[in-house]
């Protein structure tokens, strides 16, 4: 077990690696930051979280388990307990496993339990070296800092299945075996074990967000709330990279069908080829006594050459005519630039129509202008008269 703890003092200095004496003081401390980040718990860790920091039993009892529990938030009163999930890059399995972190998070104490290491909880003592600012907070906004880092470590993991799952369903088309249909597999089951995670954190920062627990103010809630816009985007990625790895192992079933096809195909082809053959052997070959054929001088030699005309015919029309004069039925989806130039638009359509009443209309009120003669100079029309 390691315990690394960072107190931020009255002085704005960093305290690292506290004695039992002064983290008793820091505990007290509530108008400071205490973290402590414990790593590799053992039955001591228990002891530690029950009695020196005086957290929950049950908050205790899950945090020590190492069976898988989903994300949660559990409140009690004077401090929260909360599981989340990230990415365990020390795996050494060939696909993505996930590392739960146990969070504390009282008045001026967050404390982070794991079993695992964690690149962002690494990444947040860095920051914390380079910029003591980080720690001048209160505990609930520095432990949406540390469970923004942690899926911020989401996002690499994701990108790299998706881009192998890109490529995957190109490779199946091109070249399906045994190591192509393992990869896709495993891009499956990562995308569902990160989808497995997800969903119930996503509904965790929707509490969070919602202020329902005290040690959680309303003006902290609203970067949890980030957290879970955060978690949807991710849970959108995931999906797609799911639907990649199903549509690639649609592609290779149906490739590995179309290579057993062709395979047949050619099983085939050799079979029409010499079952005129066998058949004809299989006659000469009964050896009967009343075979006129067989007392023959040259039946030997013309029996063989039947048969070599047989199977070159066969051959020929087998393949010269039904294979390599078949015609390709491949076609370029993209339209030419010549037919889109073509394609006349909607808002053109309505602004000729348009034009083409408008000059309608003008043109007869022009007419209709000009027919018409007023009364006063018809009168004087007819007076010169």
């Amino acid at each position: 077990m390691e315990i690394r703890s960072f107190y931020l003092n009255a002085d704005g200095n960093i305290e690292r690696d506290l004695s039992p004496e002064r983290l008793a003081q820091a505990r007290d401390d509530k108008k400071a930051l205490l973290w402590l980040d414990v790593f590799d718990p053992d039955y001591s860790a228990g002891d530690f979280l029950l009695h020196d920091m005086s957290f929950h039993p049950l908050a205790v009892e899950d945090c020590m388990t190492r069976a898988h529990q989903p994300a949660k938030a559990d409140d009690f009163g004077s401090h929260m307990y909360l599981i989340v999930h990230g990415i365990d890059y020390s795996s050494t399995k060939e696909f993505i496993e996930t590392a739960r972190l146990s969070m504390f998070i009282a008045e001026g104490t967050v404390v982070t339990v794991h079993r695992v290491p964690l690149i962002s909880l690494d990444s947040i003592i860095e920051r914390i070296e380079r910029d003591t600012r980080l720690m001048e907070r209160p505990s609930s906004l520095f432990s949406y800092t540390i469970l923004d880092s942690l899926h911020e470590t989401l996002l690499p993991a994701l990108d790299h299945l998706g881009e192998l799952a890109f490529g995957l369903e190109q490779e199946a088309i091109e070249a399906p075996g045994r190591d192509l249909l393992q990869t896709i597999l495993q891009v499956k089951r990562s995308a569902i074990r990160i989808q497995r995670t997800m969903s119930p954190q996503m509904r965790l920062f929707s509490r969070i967000s919602r202020a329902e627990f005290p040690l959680i103010p309303a003006d902290a809630a609203v970067y949890f709330r980030d957290l879970q816009d955060q978690v949807i985007q991710l849970d959108i990625i995931t999906t797609g990279v799911r639907d990649s790895a199903d549509n690639a192992l649609a592609t290779y079933l149906s490739s590995i069908g179309i290579k057993q096809n062709e395979t047949m195909r050619v099983l085939a082809i050799v079979a029409a080829v010499f079952l005129p053959l066998s058949l004809i052997a299989g006659i000469y070959g009964m050896n009967f006594e009343n075979m006129p054929e067989l007392k023959y001088r040259w039946g030997y030699y013309a029996v063989l050459g039947l048969m070599l005309a047989i199977g070159l015919g066969t051959f020929y029309w087998v393949f010269f005519r039904h294979l390599l004069t078949g015609k390709s039925i491949a076609r370029n989806v993209k339209p030419p630039m010549e037919r889109v130039k073509q394609v006349t638009s909607p808002i053109s359509s309505i602004i000729s129509a348009t034009d083409a009443v408008t000059r309608t209309v003008a043109s007869t009120v022009t007419h209709g202008v000009t027919g018409i003669h007023s009364p006063g100079t018809a009168d004087k029309d007819d007076d010169k008269k």
